[in-house]
């Protein structure tokens, strides 16, 4: 939407997929030794910061629910298509992986509107979506037996 990174962000949120988290981990040594805190460390969310900036890991978990497969992070339900394909961009000369289809994501998570900034509002999916009840009871279901 901005064509790079928003100017008006207070950090930088940043997905990795379960299997990776333990290289992750082994970069703690080197991520304090160049100045970073870790603030917060859950299974599906670890915090750093330094002088007032914040970076958000968050972990997602790869589940299947039958024969449908779905993306776990915290407590939110994502679709297969989410994650199952990343693509690279360039912004300022650098290069991150993005999902492959990053349009069909954001409205997924934030509805058609995605594109209208909000004004002093912090992008939440749980601000536009709730998971289906099939989902939550396939949920709920998988719990059941696992």
């Amino acid at each position: 939407r901005e064509g790079g990174f928003i100017s008006h962000d207070c950090d930088t949120d940043i997905g990795i997929y379960k299997k990776d988290i333990k290289a992750v981990v082994f970069s703690f040594k080197e991520l304090k030794h160049n100045g970073f805190r870790i603030i917060r460390y859950t299974e599906n969310l670890i915090s750093i910061e330094r002088r007032g900036e914040y970076i958000d890991l968050y972990v997602f978990s790869e589940k299947r629910y039958f024969l449908k497969k779905l993306w776990l992070c915290n407590n939110y339900i994502y679709p297969a298509f989410a994650l199952n394909k990343l693509r690279e961009i360039e912004i300022d000369s650098d290069y991150y992986s993005i999902p492959d289809r990053p349009k069909d994501l954001l409205a997924h998570l934030y509805g058609d509107n995605w594109m209208i900034p909000i004004k002093d509002k912090h992008a939440s999916p749980a601000d536009e979506i709730e998971p289906t009840f099939k989902e939550k009871f396939l949920f709920k279901i998988k719990k059941m037996f696992s």
